[in-house]
């Protein structure tokens, strides 16, 4: 009762839930798109699974179900500004983008891994690690990889090769304080999409000017922004005043973006055990929120929720809301969506909780929540059958 009371003091939509089932493996990625009729999930399973609020009944099951690159998991899903495709991105090399029913429309080139300067080839050459749409730009994406650069690329055929494969259009190479290569392991837009921001194998902070005619070194460096090791998420407040940070240090960072030498607060022990762990603004910018992990069975990953105020004035880095929505396995991927007002959590147990208030959301869960399985018909089980008469095959019949 204290908890759901703390929940509505806060404004989070969470009285109620509908979970969606069909993934084997961790669900490391969630996407609603702009309009909030459809909810894409990405898993180590290598499945892409599609639901679509407005079709689906009590049943929950997705309507469409596609592995973009077979036997490689899904690390990130971005949907373009007006929904229409679906930015996809695998352990992989080459990002894909898929209509928003699952075709695919276009494929992005793989680099030449001959090439020593990542600069020179026009493609990725190692495993992706995360990708986002531009939030303005429909035909802009942005992907990080573990060859340690990050790309631009322009989905309007600037740049293609003979084969009709989309060419990156910048190059961003991400190097640590000796000046050799480090992995980006979380990429992002600015919410004015001024900004591209990276976070580094290496603990480090780096962002550049979008409009950058050249990206040879990054305007801002914080160096030990966190730990060595998988820095799983980097989130910018839609007020262009704060950057929050998830190491895999079991950290989560508040930044001020006009002084980044140090962060506005520390909010430490979320464990932190897989590579998309999320963190978030909520769509007010009031609330900081992060998924938190725990090993296989041995207690429920949650969503920790802390209010903004309190934490800059540093008055608590305790959370104010803990949302335990993931059983006995890790919480990994969430959005809140500021349409619906509905947030969708993907889980290790393949799971995505999608939790949501009648008083408060708006269509997306609430359509089908309530809406009974269709009854199948007897006739739709019993398939015609072709019977066929051997009396009437040619070697059977009687010589006249």
């Amino acid at each position: 009762a204290a908890r759901a009371a703390a929940a509505s003091a806060l404004g989070l939509p969470v009285s109620h839930e509908i979970v969606l089932r069909g993934h084997d493996k961790t669900v490391l990625t969630v996407a609603i798109d702009p309009v909030g009729k459809r909810l894409a999930t990405g898993a180590r399973d290598a499945n892409v699974r599609l639901y679509d609020f407005g079709a689906m009944d009590s049943a929950h099951k997705s309507f469409r179900q596609f592995q973009p690159d077979e036997g490689y998991e899904v690390r990130a899903l971005s949907y373009s500004p007006n929904g229409d495709r679906l930015l996809v991105a695998t352990a992989a090399m080459f990002p894909r983008i898929f209509s928003r029913d699952g075709e695919k429309v276009a494929a992005m080139v793989r680099g030449n891994v001959y090439l020593a300067d990542a600069a020179n080839t026009t493609g990725h050459i190692a495993p992706l690690t995360a990708a986002q749409w531009h939030p303005r730009k429909s035909e802009r994406v942005l992907t990080a990889a573990r060859d340690a650069t990050v790309r631009t690329w322009d989905l309007g055929g600037s740049k293609t090769n003979a084969w009709g494969e989309i060419e990156s259009l910048d190059v961003i190479k991400v190097k640590n304080a000796r000046g050799t290569k480090v992995v980006p392991t979380a990429v992002a837009y600015s919410a004015d999409a001024k900004l591209i921001a990276a976070l580094a194998e290496d603990g480090s902070l780096q962002l550049w000017p979008a409009k950058s005619k050249r990206f040879a070194k990054p305007d801002t460096v914080v160096r030990d922004a966190h730990g060595a090791g998988d820095n799983s998420c980097l989130a910018f407040a839609r007020d262009g005043a704060r950057l929050l940070t998830r190491g895999a240090d079991d950290t989560m960072k508040l930044w001020d973006l006009r002084r980044l030498k140090s962060p506005l607060a520390v909010l430490p022990g979320l464990e932190n055990l897989v590579p998309t762990t999320t963190c978030a603004f909520s769509p007010d910018d009031k609330l900081l929120l992060t998924c938190t992990s725990v090993r296989p069975g041995a207690g429920t990953g949650s969503v920790e929720v802390f209010a903004r105020d309190a934490v800059e004035r540093g008055d608590t880095t305790d959370a104010a809301c803990s949302l335990k929505v993931a059983p006995g396995c890790s919480a990994v991927a969430l959005t809140w969506h500021a349409a619906i007002n509905q947030i969708a959590v993907g889980c290790g147990d393949g799971s995505v909780r999608v939790l949501f208030d009648p008083t408060a959301s708006k269509k997306g869960a609430l359509l089908s929540a309530g809406r009974a399985p269709k009854r199948r018909d007897a006739s739709d089980l019993i398939q015609a059958v072709a019977v066929h008469n051997p009396n009437a095959l040619p070697m059977y019949r009687e010589a006249d």
